[in-house]
């Protein structure tokens, strides 16, 4: 972490395409953007986390971790074996291989599909 600017610097693993796009992120844009292509960088992956967090899948994803549901009704619903088995599967494979560059780049997929969509920075 560096203290001056309170960043955090990640090298991360991502899919190669989504690399080639992250990148070149400034190809998809028709307005304004930063000239140097690391700050550009550096505003998409910060914007693409504030998005999944703000509106996007990470908030729902977050709300199911707070403690809202100690507090709620139990009800009794029927599921599929074949979907609980595929949430438990998940769970155990989120469990064992997810980390923090997972999520990062499940966020800039997100963010940089809709940059294409609106050519702009969301």
């Amino acid at each position: 972490m560096s203290s001056a600017n309170k960043t955090f610097t990640k090298t991360l693993r991502m899919e190669r395409e989504l690399v080639n796009e992250f990148s070149s992120v400034k190809q998809f844009l028709n307005g304004d953007a930063p000239k140097d292509n690391n700050v550009l960088r550096d505003v998409v992956v910060n914007k693409a986390i504030q998005n999944a967090f703000s509106d996007g899948p990470l908030k729902a994803l977050a709300d199911m971790c707070d403690d809202s549901r100690l507090n709620g009704s139990s009800i009794s619903v029927n599921i599929s074996a074949e979907n609980w088995q595929s949430l438990v599967f998940l769970l155990n494979d989120i469990d064992r291989k997810l980390d923090e560059g997972d999520l990062i780049q499940f966020c800039l997929k997100c963010y940089i599909k809709e940059i294409k969509v609106k050519r702009c920075l969301p």
